[in-house]
């Protein structure tokens, strides 16, 4: 049986790496989210903690106000983080919109691959029947 040799084997390869390196960076995009989102809840944290303390212990005047300071830090560290992560947000959006061109890039690739492949083997078919209908017909003429 002859077999099909697809010409554009090589675009259908380089589409899958290209997909694979998408979703590659697609992972590591949320890895990275992941990272910011447990920075952000260590921070929350830390923040409630340091309330805690205030209202369980009665602080002198420099305490309360090095505490304070502190609290505002840790604040403006929180919104930080918050704006840190809304940006990796974007990114991961980026990506994900990235994988799935790449993914409908490599579909339409495996489409024509499909369409292509069994247009030749009804051909093939096609041709192999014709042989033996043409066979066929001269054993009968033979007689045999």
């Amino acid at each position: 049986m002859a077999k099909y040799n697809f010409r554009l084997q090589r675009v259908l390869d380089i589409r899958e790496v290209e997909l694979d390196k998408a979703q590659n960076e697609l992972y590591q995009a949320r890895q990275k989210e992941k990272n910011i989102e447990d920075r952000l809840e260590n921070a929350k944290q830390k923040l409630t903690k340091l309330f805690n303390y205030i209202r369980n212990n009665n602080l002198d005047v420099m305490e309360n106000i090095r505490t304070r300071e502190y609290i505002k830090k840790q604040q403006e560290k929180i919104q930080n983080i918050y704006q840190e992560l809304h940006i990796q947000k974007e990114v991961v959006n980026e990506h994900k919109d990235n994988v799935i061109e790449k993914r409908q890039a490599k579909e339409k690739i495996v489409k024509i691959k499909e369409k292509k492949s069994n247009a030749f083997y009804k051909e093939f078919l096609s041709k192999q029947q014709k042989e033996l209908d043409e066979i066929s017909l001269r054993l009968s003429q033979q007689g045999v």
